[in-house]
């Protein structure tokens, strides 16, 4: 298992009539990300709090990649669940 920086993105209010997004602060979470399958995974504790649309920031090797959590996929059994991501060039686009 490795440690991965979960962001959860929070929209706030521009005061203007528009919204605008960030990030806020990442929380550590523990688990593997399965790259090179044909779908990229995520598998973590069944009890890790993961919810769609989270910002994930895997750094492994010294690279850091982002990816958003896109969907929740079969349980492996036991403790383990896994989710699909997608990869993120950029976590929040300005306009």
């Amino acid at each position: 298992m490795y440690p991965i920086a979960k962001y959860r993105p929070v929209r706030t209010s521009d005061g203007q009539g528009g919204f605008t997004e960030s990030l806020g602060r990442p929380r550590t979470i523990y688990g593997v990300v399965q790259v090179h399958a044909p779908i990229v995974k995520l598998i973590v504790d069944k009890n890790e709090d993961v919810k769609m649309e989270d910002m994930l920031n895997v750094t492994e090797g010294g690279a850091a990649a982002w990816y958003h959590v896109s969907g929740r996929l079969d349980n492996l059994g036991g403790q383990w669940a896994q989710y699909k991501l997608e990869r993120e060039d950029r976590p929040i686009v300005p306009d």
